[in-house]
């Protein structure tokens, strides 16, 4: 009886997982460990896209990362990740891009990364999305933009 309720709770647990899509919206674990918790953003029910927090330090380099999951069949999609830092005269100046153009399959994640070396300075990253389903045949794509909280890094930090 015992083994049989063991069964039956792992059985719910793993429908939840599946069911709620959490193995591959970014609850697995990730490849960056030092990544900051991500913030989202969804196009129109069809697309979620995923931004780090604040750009983040990794190994001597400063990272942002995004990533994106469609529940609909996409004909377009495109995620661009940016750093931009803060210069003297206090306006955003971008610093690294990396963008994919890639239309992902149906519930397959697609994850963008721009790293640029480390610097002491203030820095924010953004992310652009821009989808378009199957189903939108001749209406204008969705779009979605994500900028972070300003983080700022010393030389001290840059050694990390």
């Amino acid at each position: 009886m015992k083994t049989k309720r063991s069964a039956t709770l792992a059985g719910i647990a793993l429908a939840v997982l599946v069911t709620t899509g959490a193995e591959s919206s970014g609850c697995a674990p990730q490849a960056d460990d030092n990544r900051p918790k991500v913030e989202g953003s969804v196009i129109g029910g069809r697309c979620t896209q995923r931004l780090t927090a604040y750009p983040y330090i990794l190994a001597g380099q400063i990272k942002a990362y995004a990533d994106s999951i469609c529940r609909e069949a996409v004909k377009e999609h495109s995620l661009t990740v940016i750093i931009q830092q803060r210069n003297t005269a206090g306006a955003w100046v971008e610093v690294g891009k990396a963008s994919n153009h890639v239309s992902p399959a149906l519930g397959v994640q697609k994850d963008v990364t721009v790293t640029i070396a480390c610097k002491p300075g203030v820095y924010r990253a953004k992310m652009d999305a821009t989808v378009e389903t199957v189903k939108d045949r001749g209406a204008a794509p969705g779009h979605a933009t994500i900028t972070t909280e300003a983080k700022t890094y010393s030389a001290e930090d840059c050694q990390k």
